[in-house]
């Protein structure tokens, strides 16, 4: 799950981020009570930064056969070089956000744990990454997978009661899903009516 610092191995660091990725997604009750509290930044850190580059590239790739916003090269370059670096800055504000609600609860761990807390939720990134482009369910589901992950992390790393953490991440998790629906609504009518200026365009042309 750490990698080594003494030496940057390429095949080495593809091997413990897949271990990394399986091991949440299989298990993310098993890998939070085994997940190592201390070790400083870097580690979680480039974790993070892959699972943006990940999700860059899978919006790229299908934004260029016609599935997504990304509808064109310099849109795909400029998603796969400044995504990870978006997510990597966003990622510490994040985690400060997290470590403030679990504080609220009762939760007596650090910033740095919290962020590593945060950091290893984002090894759904490639899935959720596939899955927004589904309308309106993709989201939701994303939305779910990430709360689901977040209790575990707060029942077997912050040691709060199961039922608290569903209740105060379930009630995030709606306001986000209400959230997320109302943009994408808003973002297709939006669209119904730029399609119908440009059909009227047309026909005046």
């Amino acid at each position: 799950m750490e990698t080594n610092r003494n030496a940057v191995d390429p095949r080495a660091l593809l091997d413990s981020l897949k271990e990394t990725v399986i091991a949440v997604i299989k298990d993310p009750s098993g890998f939070y009570r085994t997940m190592p509290r201390t070790g400083g930044y870097i580690d979680p850190v480039i974790f993070v930064a892959c699972m943006g580059l990940a999700g860059g590239l899978i919006q790229s790739v299908l934004g260029l056969i016609g599935i997504g916003p990304v509808n064109s090269l310099f849109s795909a370059l400029s998603s796969i070089v400044l995504g990870p670096i978006f997510v990597a800055i966003f990622s510490f504000i994040i985690a400060a956000i997290l470590l403030v609600i679990w504080r609220a609860m009762g939760s007596q761990e650090q910033y740095e744990v919290a962020y590593r807390c945060m950091a290893y939720s984002l090894a759904i990134t490639p899935i959720t990454a596939l899955l927004h482009f589904i309308p309106y369910a993709g989201s939701l589901i994303a939305i779910a997978w990430s709360t689901y992950i977040l209790v575990c992390a707060s029942v077997e790393v912050h040691r709060l009661e199961a039922r608290k953490a569903w209740i105060v991440f379930g009630a995030i998790a709606l306001i986000l899903a209400i959230g997320s629906i109302s943009v994408q609504l808003s973002a297709r009518r939006w669209e119904e009516r730029l399609g119908h200026v440009e059909r009227k365009l047309s026909d005046i042309e």
